[in-house]
């Protein structure tokens, strides 16, 4: 399905995937796909399955960067090294023609990653997909703890520990920590797909109102009894009912 490369930056690997033959023709554009697990954990199968159905159904390049992880790591390092890898991809490839995609932790890194570029006079990618995307990583929401049980894949006192490792010595609610906090305004479209099971919806749904207030195009998807990441459960659907526009 897919030509891929490795490589290493800085002792970090990083893979590119590049469709063969027909799928190549599907779209024009390279996603840069960051992995969730709470900032402490490395790619699961279910993150390269998530891979895999974008390419399979949009026939992009994708690159995927392992980015240095907590508790060893904090955001000031991990968010550097995605910059780095960012920088050298837009210097080959037009931004115009970039997506970030992230997954829970990915999808807040994305979100992040984006503000640091605009703050920073960077071009920016042309969109941000999220799934799940973890935003707040103090998980304070009061309506967060009534869905943790319904929600197998995060826990609240596991995501704060794993959040306050993250935030190293910065406040867990600083804005390249916690995106749902920081200036929203100057981004890219974001669409964002959750799942009305997911223990990060009320973060997610206030995330749509944050960056609709900014004046950014958003657009929230739910899907009715969708767990944190269901998408990595299944994966193939990626075109969902019940819209909510922020």
């Amino acid at each position: 399905m897919a030509d891929v490369v490795r490589r290493e930056v800085d002792g970090f690997p990083v893979f590119t995937f590049r469709p063969r033959g027909r799928m190549r023709a599907l779209a024009d554009r390279h996603l840069v796909y960051v992995h969730g697990g709470s900032y402490t954990e490395a790619l699961l199968r279910e993150h390269w399955e998530i891979v895999a159905a974008l390419i399979r159904y949009t026939g992009a390049s994708i690159t995927v960067p392992c980015y240095p992880l907590a508790p060893e790591h904090t955001h000031e390092v991990g968010h550097a090294w995605v910059e780095g890898v960012y920088r050298e991809l837009i210097s080959r490839v037009a931004p115009e023609r970039v997506v970030l995609v992230g997954d829970s932790a990915g999808g807040g890194f994305c979100l992040a990653q984006a503000m640091r570029y605009r703050d920073a006079g960077l071009p920016l990618p042309a969109r941000v997909i999220l799934f799940s995307p973890w935003v707040d990583l103090g998980l304070t929401h009061p309506d967060t703890p009534a869905l943790e049980p319904r929600d197998p894949i995060q826990s609240v006192s596991g995501g704060r520990l794993s959040g306050q490792w993250w935030a190293g010595a910065d406040p867990v609610t600083h804005p390249q920590v916690s995106p749902v906090f920081g200036d929203l305004a100057g981004l890219p479209p974001v669409d964002i797909y959750t799942g009305t099971a997911d223990i990060l919806l009320p973060d997610i749904r206030r995330l749509s109102q944050v960056i609709a207030a900014a004046g950014v195009p958003v657009r929230l998807v739910e899907y009715a009894g969708g767990i944190h990441v269901y998408v990595a459960v299944s994966y193939t659907h990626l075109t969902l009912p019940t819209n909510r526009e922020g």
